[in-house]
């Protein structure tokens, strides 16, 4: 029997949500798997549910039209009618201090964190970074080695910036080489891919930095291949099932002794290829992320149907 997804997004057309590189690889995935989907406007009335096996949400652009508040909304009913909901809407994003606080009480390795309003009640070690809880891509953050640098940096905020609210302890994994190196995978259901190896002199390493640097394409040619040569692949699907995602981005870094340590998990991705990102266009990573997300849909519309039969 032939499969149909109900798609809930915020674009207007297949072109807009095309823009984005998850979204491409997702199509890509169902229409090898042929799957039949649909995209749905979840602020619109809900289509005929009986035409549907499953339903997908794609929520890049969450405030756009309420789509977030909609979304779930829509999706409620979806579950209250009998199919599944994959990459739900609800806790949509959550910030870095969410993903922390779940891996510090499972005893995955991460740093020790704060969020605070007053930074008097702050005691964390330092080196520490600030930031502001929730914001991505190396924004409003600070790294300060003392006290007073901290509170110095905290000063000079002007009022019309969001108040830095978050202390982390900084680890360094900088390696011999005086580089400091992060990793990113994507976990789908039980589905691990690596995704990205970006290295940087800086301590915020991000793609920008990473750029300047021709080594971190030849490495992150190798690090994509490394699923079966040295990856741990079952500490990995520890951090993610912490996340309580079934789909979830993970960034991390490994130090000189080979110890793992995760900085943040992202619902809410941008990749290589989006339309602001365009350096290094569609990878082997992509394809195999829309597989992935086709095989955990596929499953889910599959143990939906083994239970209603029982």
């Amino acid at each position: 029997m032939k499969f149909k997804v109900l798609i809930f997004t915020v674009y207007k057309n297949l072109e807009s949500f095309q823009r984005r590189v998850d979204n491409r690889t997702l199509l890509w995935g169902l229409d090898e798997a042929n799957i039949d989907w649909e995209f749905h406007h979840p602020w619109k009335p809900l289509p005929d549910l009986s035409r549907f096996d499953a339903v997908y949400s794609s929520f890049y652009s969450p405030h756009f039209y309420n789509f977030v508040f909609y979304c779930r909304k829509a999706e409620e009913k979806c579950r209250e009618y009998g199919i599944p909901v994959i990459n739900s809407a609800e806790n949509f994003n959550p910030g870095h201090s969410y993903f922390l606080r779940k891996w510090r009480e499972q005893n995955i390795p991460c740093p020790r964190f704060q969020t605070f309003s007053d930074f008097d009640d702050v005691k964390l070690n330092y080196p520490m970074i600030l930031r502001v809880d929730g914001v991505h891509r190396g924004l409003s953050m600070r790294f300060a080695e003392s006290e007073e640098e901290a509170r110095n940096y905290i000063a000079e905020q002007s009022i019309e910036e969001e108040p830095f609210n978050m202390a982390i302890e900084f680890i360094d994994t900088c390696n011999a080489e005086g580089f400091y190196e992060k990793r990113r995978c994507y976990v789908v259901g039980d589905t691990v891919i690596p995704a990205h190896f970006l290295r940087s002199k800086n301590r915020f390493v991000n793609y920008k930095d990473s750029l300047l640097d021709p080594y971190t394409c030849l490495r992150d040619g190798e690090y994509i291949n490394e699923i079966d040569d040295g990856l741990d692949v079952e500490l990995l699907h520890k951090a993610a099932k912490a996340t309580g995602f079934e789909i979830i981005t993970l960034d991390y870094s490994i130090n000189q002794n080979g110890d793992y340590f995760f900085w943040e998990g992202n619902r809410l991705r941008g990749t290589a290829g989006d339309d602001r990102i365009k350096w290094l266009g569609i990878r082997p990573p992509d394809m195999q992320y829309g597989n992935a997300v086709t095989k955990l849909i596929t499953e889910k519309i599959e143990n939906y149907r083994s239970i209603k039969t029982i």
